[in-house]
């Protein structure tokens, strides 16, 4: 069966099924790398000179304990002495075994005593030696999680009795979950703390303290406790909220006695509203009559507004500019003046645009006539709309407007013979008889017949050129020859496309396809003529489909033949960083011979075979 084989190349790992040398196998400085075998590694001798110190220590690493006789040993036996604290030991037996064991007597100390009867060190019930107990998790107590002291958090100490907690010391102070009872609670020096926190009732006879004693005070000592003599007593606070009154001064209602809350109001007025906290103008006035000031504004905003800051003068400003300016009994408007009613003057409109219709007697009108209309001061237009653009006619002595396709259309209506134009503008030539083709630079009937051919395409003085100058048919089914052929887009042949006369074939193009018109698999190369005449033949380079998938080389390969029968084949190399697996992509299993791989990771080399 055909398999991977590694080339064995300097640097190599090599892996043989059997070696052998006649002479020995030896390795330049001296010393192999790695020599390994499946099988068994035979020698007459070895010499122990060659053995490097890591080789020898290589060699007793994997020799198990029951793989040397003892007899082989330097020394068969050795002795194990016991030190400082042990007992026992003596000469043993390589193989053998020795015991060493605590000596108590000897080992117990302050706070050990020896158990002889277990060979055994236990603790002393009573420590006089121990100075400092310290642990994190440090928990002393009668028993666990019962009657405790308890160290375990940073800068606390919990006081545990019957597995709750009643006491425990911080930072701040001590806490007391329980409570405190007793006669009398004092100290004959100085006793202080941060703070004094009890969760249940305090009992004493008597308590005292420099700072504060914050709580509830029992209903049974309350009597004793002097109300004037208290820190922070001021007299004034105890009075008789029903003896004071608030009345309401001009302007104010409400009042009343401090025995409950009171509220005062301002009395509000004509265009006045009192509010509980300020008195405000009333938005909707109905009692002013004149609002007069010299710099009075009146408006939305400071661009919206009507202002009367000029003698004489009334400005109404729309978006910050003065739409209309009155003056001196005038008015002036920037913008344009609209009205959907009518518009009468006992004086002159000025203006250089009025719009609608005048009504009167028309008597104060200037540069107006009924008969005559001056376009010569308008602006100048350049398109016309079809629908949107107007022309003034006079109907039969009434004028009306009329757009601009109306008037198209009443041109093109006029036009007739041998052509016509449809409203809308479309054009429509009639047919070209043999009677007017002299008219047109005298052209013949057989010229005028040619014309006839041509539909929308136009043909160039220079295309007219061409045909004159063609001197061969040029159709689907003439021989055609000419002397250079430029093709810009495809080349396609259907029949045999022949290079004759040609040393050189010169392609641009990258890769050259073959075999694109097969509708099958099959052989496929590239024939060198070697043999002229009669009976052509010559070397092939090709792909060889039908049995092998491999690219192959042929001698005496006729160029007419359409499938190889390969005299060789071409060597495939692949690499990557591992050992090759599975069959090689050319070939494969049957015909994948010779295909060559190497391992770029430890530079192996491998042949198919």
């Amino acid at each position: 069966m055909a398999t991977w084989k590694k080339v064995i190349v300097s640097g190599s790992a090599a892996e043989l099924a059997h070696v052998t040398a006649s002479t020995g196998i030896s390795a330049v400085s001296g010393s192999f790398g790695d020599v390994s075998a499946s099988g068994t590694i035979l020698a007459a001798k070895l010499d122990a000179a060659a053995v490097s110190d890591t080789l020898a220590a290589a060699i007793v690493a994997e020799i198990d304990n029951d793989e040397i006789p003892i007899a082989k040993l330097a020394q068969d036996a050795v002795t194990v002495t016991a030190g400082d604290g042990l007992k026992g030991g003596g000469s043993v037996t390589l193989g053998g075994s020795t015991t060493l064991n605590i000596d108590v007597d000897v080992m117990a100390g302050v706070g050990l005593t020896a158990d002889n009867s277990n060979e055994e060190l236990d603790v002393s019930a009573a420590q006089t030696g121990i100075t400092s107990i310290l642990n994190t998790s440090l928990v002393v107590g009668r028993a666990t999680n019962d009657t405790t002291i308890n160290f375990g958090t940073d800068d606390t100490i919990v006081f545990d009795a019957g597995s709750t907690e009643i006491a425990k010391i911080t930072l701040t102070g001590l806490e007391i979950t329980g409570g405190i009872t007793g006669s009398h609670i004092s100290s004959s020096g100085t006793a202080s703390l941060g703070a004094l926190i009890v969760d249940q009732n305090i009992t004493a006879s008597n308590i005292s303290a420099s700072g504060t004693i914050l709580g509830t005070i029992g209903t049974a000592t309350q009597g004793t406790i002097d109300h004037d003599s208290l820190s922070g007593f001021v007299s004034n606070e105890h009075i008789n909220h029903g003896s004071v009154s608030i009345t309401a001064g001009d302007g104010l209602t409400g009042g009343g006695t401090i025995a409950s809350t009171r509220t005062l109001n301002v009395v509000g007025g004509d265009g006045i509203t009192a509010n509980a906290n300020d008195v405000a103008i009333t938005a909707a006035q109905t009692t002013i009559t004149s609002i007069k000031n010299t710099s009075l504004e009146v408006g939305r905003d400071n661009d919206n507004s009507i202002k009367f800051g000029e003698d004489n003068q009334i400005h109404f400003r729309i978006a910050a500019t003065d739409s209309v300016h009155v003056f001196n009994a005038k008015g002036i408007a920037t913008g344009d003046v609209s009205a959907s009613g009518t518009i009468s003057a006992s004086g002159g409109i000025t203006s250089s645009n009025v719009t609608g219709s005048f009504f009167g007697d028309g008597s104060g009108l200037t540069g107006v006539s009924a008969t005559t209309f001056d376009i010569d001061g308008l602006s100048t237009g350049t398109d016309l709309h079809q629908t949107q653009d107007h022309f003034v006619f006079s109907d039969n002595g009434t004028e009306k407007k009329i757009t601009f396709s109306n008037v198209e259309d009443a041109i093109f209506g006029n036009v007739s013979g041998d052509a016509t134009i449809a409203a809308g503008g479309a054009l429509t030539i009639g047919t070209i008889g043999a009677n007017h083709i002299d008219e047109i630079s005298n052209l013949t009937s057989g010229e005028g017949a040619q014309l006839e051919n041509i539909n929308s395409v136009t043909i160039s003085n220079t295309q007219w050129g061409y045909l004159g100058a063609l001197n061969q048919s040029v159709t689907t089914t003439s021989n055609v020859q000419f002397n250079n052929v430029n093709v810009d887009g495809n080349l396609i042949v259907a029949g045999t496309a022949s290079f004759e006369e040609t040393a050189n074939l010169n392609v641009k193009d990258r890769f050259i396809s073959l075999a694109s018109g097969s509708t099958a698999g099959g052989d496929g190369g590239i024939v060198v003529n070697q043999a002229l005449g009669n009976v052509p033949s010559g070397s092939a380079f090709g792909y060889e489909a039908g049995t092998a998938d491999r690219w192959a080389v042929q001698a005496n390969f006729v160029p007419t033949g359409s499938a190889m029968v390969p005299d060789a084949y071409m060597g495939i190399v692949t690499f990557s960083t591992n050992a090759p697996t599975g069959n090689p992509q050319y070939g494969g299993a049957n015909y994948g011979y010779g295909n060559i791989h190497v391992d770029t990771d430890d530079g192996d080399i491998y042949i198919y075979a």
